[in-house]
């Protein structure tokens, strides 16, 4: 594994090399404050770009860390970590629906892929990829997350409107 690492003048030389571990990542967040080290690692685009793609896993240690980062995260940050977590659904429902709070809407969750990622840049590509995460969510048989299940459906099929209505504007 290729281990990335970013330096910063204002505290001399300072690796980030603790971003391959989910649990020195929540360690960190603990210590330090999630809004310090999502732009510590939002910074670097290559480090935070390959912490969206783990999150994406749907791995569990890798969820975690993503409620960890949630509080610190604003604009595009939160937007890439909700695209993960959309993501993630589709391989782990039951542990994405189950981390929702104040901190995670089901609207964000829940919605449509990133049209500008190239692998759901038309209409098609992303009315299909909300189409798998639909049959995902409605495959859920834990009554525990019926709420939960019932608010993402109805806010996949929200989006894929309005992805329908954004995708025709722009002809």
């Amino acid at each position: 594994m290729v281990l990335l690492s970013i330096y910063t003048s204002a505290e001399g030389a300072k690796s980030i090399d603790y971003y391959t571990d989910p649990q020195a990542i929540i360690e960190k967040i603990s210590k330090e404050g999630a809004y310090k080290i999502v732009w510590e690692l939002f910074e670097n685009t290559d480090i935070w770009g390959w912490i969206m793609k783990k999150i994406s896993s749907g791995e569990e240690e890798w969820l975690k860390v993503a409620v960890a980062l949630s509080p610190g995260t604003d604009a595009h940050a939160g937007e890439t970590l909700f695209s993960a977590l959309g993501e993630a659904l589709v391989k782990a429902p039951n542990k994405v629906l189950t981390l929702f709070s104040d901190d995670f809407s089901i609207k964000a969750i829940c919605s449509c892929p990133d049209v500008d990622d190239p692998r759901f840049d038309t209409k098609s590509k992303n009315l299909k990829e909300l189409e798998k995460r639909k049959k995902t969510v409605l495959s859920l048989s834990d009554k525990k997350l019926k709420s939960v299940q019932e608010q993402c459906l109805k806010a996949l099929e929200e989006s894929r409107r309005e992805v329908s209505e954004w995708f025709d504007a722009q002809k």
